[in-house]
């Protein structure tokens, strides 16, 4: 197809597939329905949802699973039923694409009372989504620069797992526009110095800390970087715990996990071998108040490494624009290789995966449920946890090798809807 034969409408739906997306959730309207032909005859293949909010949170499920999704409503009655979904992925870091159909192009300016609006103020569901997705919304008003608004929308949010919003009038779909390109990624890139200084205070501050623990959380899955801390893992041979909402990141079988920590809520064992330890790599873990049992999960920062996406902060002092995956690769360079994999806690922890075996109780109780829960889950399953008894019983559970545990660090929304589909998945 050369350049002349594109249109707006199948310009986003090529870059869309070209992220891997091809199954897109969502609620068909009156201005999104031209769009969703345009689709069709590109081999999208759209789901039917109960509602808009629904179709946000099939979406952040899939993007959780495979790291980028898409789904699609009508304007403002459709995508403002969206918001808390894609507010929801916001505050958990998902690379979610809202795309909603918007009103003839030539009313944006007019502001007249027309149907799907706000007092005919057609902007305002731009700057509503703009606050939630920082400043990741746009309307698509010019066949000209909409194919560059929609490649910088989709690799913003497939490159940081961050969601973003794009508004297509009903009549812009259609316009002619140039031929796509491929996307380009997008390779963060470290300041030389800092990472010269970090590595010099790193070598210096782990030094006289040899109890370590490694804590990874779930940045490491959402920047696609699970391989790579688990080289470090696997190389360093530290021990290591996962918090509440982290649960399941890596092997649970693995002969260095220490179990799922809960602070006050772990057994008294526990919570000593945790404080006893001199230095914790918080690897991508958000200390939520959830998340640190409110307050109980203590990592003082003299005795503390923290990776974050663009940083790296060792006892306090932070040092600025390296990359995670810079981060990691100093790790693995200050703490070199250790064969030691001898962790009284890890083989506590190992031993307990055979002690539910107990035959079924004519009552029900929350523990028993959960002890026959651990018997029945296998590898390749996935459970999703809504936030309550649910997350903090799931905990006790001993993950099989390969079982995918999904939970919020952040947002606690009832999550119960991105399961549907990732059976077919």
């Amino acid at each position: 197809m050369n350049q002349s034969n594109w249109t707006v409408g199948e310009y986003l739906w090529h870059q869309v597939k070209s992220l891997g997306i091809t199954k897109v959730p969502g609620i068909p309207g009156d201005v999104i329905l031209p769009l969703m032909d345009q689709g069709y005859e590109s081999g999208i293949e759209f789901i039917g949802c109960e509602n808009e909010q629904n179709a946000g949170y099939i979406g952040d499920g899939m993007a959780r699973q495979h790291g980028v999704a898409a789904f699609i409503t009508t304007t403002a009655v459709g995508s403002l039923s969206a918001f808390n979904a894609t507010a929801s992925s916001a505050a958990e870091k998902v690379g979610v694409i809202h795309i909603s159909g918007g009103l003839p192009s030539h009313l944006y300016a007019k502001r007249e009372l027309v149907h799907h609006s706000i007092g005919g103020e057609l902007y305002k569901n731009r700057e509503a989504f703009k606050v939630i997705t920082n400043g990741r919304a746009e309307v698509l008003l010019d066949p000209e620069t909409a194919p560059d608004i929609i490649d910088s929308l989709l690799t913003y949010s497939a490159t940081y797992s961050e969601p973003c919003f794009i508004e297509v009038p009903v009549d812009i779909g259609a316009k002619p526009c140039r031929a796509p390109e491929p996307l380009l990624s997008v390779v963060e890139t470290s300041d030389p110095r800092s990472v010269q200084q970090a590595k010099s205070a790193l070598t210096q501050f782990i030094s006289d800390k040899p109890n370590r623990l490694l804590i990874p959380g779930f940045l490491l899955k959402r920047l696609k970087l699970e391989k790579e801390a688990q080289q470090l893992l696997d190389e360093t041979g530290l021990p290591f715990t996962t918090l509440l909402t982290d649960k399941g990141l890596f092997s649970e079988r693995h002969p260095q996990f220490c179990g799922t920590y809960l602070g006050v809520a772990s057994a008294i064992e526990f919570q000593d071998f945790f404080n006893e330890s001199d230095l914790y790599i918080n690897l991508g873990c958000w200390l939520t108040d959830i998340q640190s049992i409110c307050g109980s999960v203590e990592m003082p920062a003299a005795k503390t490494v923290i990776v974050h996406e663009n940083a790296l902060e060792i006892g306090g002092e932070r040092f600025e624009k390296i990359p995670m995956i810079e981060s990691i690769n100093l790790l693995q360079q200050v703490l070199g290789v250790n064969n030691d994999r001898t962790h009284p806690q890890a083989e506590q922890m190992q031993a307990y995966a055979g002690q539910f075996n107990r035959p079924m109780q004519e009552s029900l109780s929350v523990d028993g449920f959960f002890e026959m829960l651990s018997t029945a889950i296998q590898s390749e399953d996935h459970i999703v946890v809504e936030a309550g008894t649910a997350l903090f019983s799931g905990c006790g559970l001993l993950l099989p090798e390969g079982l995918a545990m999904i939970t919020q660090p952040s947002g606690l929304q009832l999550v119960r809807v991105q399961a549907q589909l990732w059976a077919p998945h």
